[in-house]
């Protein structure tokens, strides 16, 4: 499985330049601690619950939604997109991919683009 995990995040990276003064991260609002994650421009890493990963610039046009695949202790969520045709790239700024479980029993979730506030920072 990690196999695929490692030729699914080729397969975007082959998508593409990512549009303009965009810039993504992870965080982690599943109400627990995730380990192995891998998302968007990030693979094997962990996030406490509330935690984000740094803000990196999208080596392939980011969308709204993405992949996501991560532990929660022994147990696995993954979530992956069939394609994104019809989907419009993110829009110049901040972007933060929020993970969420909807239902653990049943392993499912979203993980969904949400514009940050302009920052002074940058």
């Amino acid at each position: 499985m990690e196999l695929v995990r490692i030729a699914f995040v080729i397969a975007l990276a082959a998508c593409g330049g990512g549009g303009d003064d965009v810039e993504v991260r992870v965080c982690n609002r599943t109400g627990y601690a995730v380990t192995k994650l891998a998302a968007s421009e990030f693979i094997d890493r962990s996030l406490a619950d509330g935690e984000c990963t740094e803000y990196v610039e999208p080596k392939h046009d980011a969308y709204r939604y993405t992949f996501a695949d991560f532990m929660v202790g022994i147990d696995r969520f993954a979530w992956f997109p069939i394609d994104y045709v019809g989907e419009t790239p993110l829009s110049a700024g901040r972007w933060s991919y929020e993970l969420r479980i909807r239902d653990y029993a049943m392993r499912s979730g979203t993980v969904n683009a949400v514009e940050d506030e302009p920052s002074l920072e940058r």
